[in-house]
């Protein structure tokens, strides 16, 4: 009978083969903004009557900025103005949901396609997730407690030519 590997030996297995700029890891508070350029971009992801789109640019002068927009049927159903931006500390991403005032979200995790922030003060949500995906992909994720229960919210986007 042939023996599967345990949950350790496939870890150090993967691990072994990783290569070293794929292992997330803290920010520090050097981490160039310029490692995040994979976001820059059109992003669209489309459903039965709604679309959601982001669009980002930058890296300038150590800002990305970021404007994301929800329709159905061709209406504007809701807008965000967002950013991330080098602060003292680090990495952040600053919310601006329907133009209130923006709500800041300290990087915690950073990899070659990946950055995970995190803001434990805030009601819904308290983290935001980035990831880059294969062929012109991207995922994005927000995720938090609400009455104790974890819940969550996902976006598959594509790039918009």
């Amino acid at each position: 009978m042939k023996r599967l590997p345990t949950f350790a030996a496939a870890v150090a297995m993967t691990l072994s083969t990783a290569h070293a700029e794929d292992i997330c890891a803290l920010p520090k508070s050097n981490t160039d903004i310029a490692a995040l350029s994979w976001l820059a971009g059109n992003w669209v992801q489309t459903g039965k009557a709604i679309t959601v789109r982001e669009r980002w640019s930058g890296p300038y002068g150590g800002v990305l900025l970021g404007l994301g927009v929800t329709t159905q049927d061709d209406i504007a159903k809701s807008f965000e103005f967002f950013r991330i931006a080098k602060t003292p500390t680090g990495l952040s991403y600053f919310a601006s949901p329907n133009a209130s005032p923006p709500t800041e979200f300290k990087a915690i995790e950073i990899c070659a396609g990946k950055i995970v922030f995190e803001n434990k003060a805030h009601d819904f949500p308290q983290r935001v997730i980035y990831t880059k995906g294969a062929q012109g992909t991207l995922s994005a994720r927000i995720e938090g407690t609400i009455k104790g229960k974890l819940e969550s919210e996902d976006w598959r986007y594509r790039t918009e030519r």
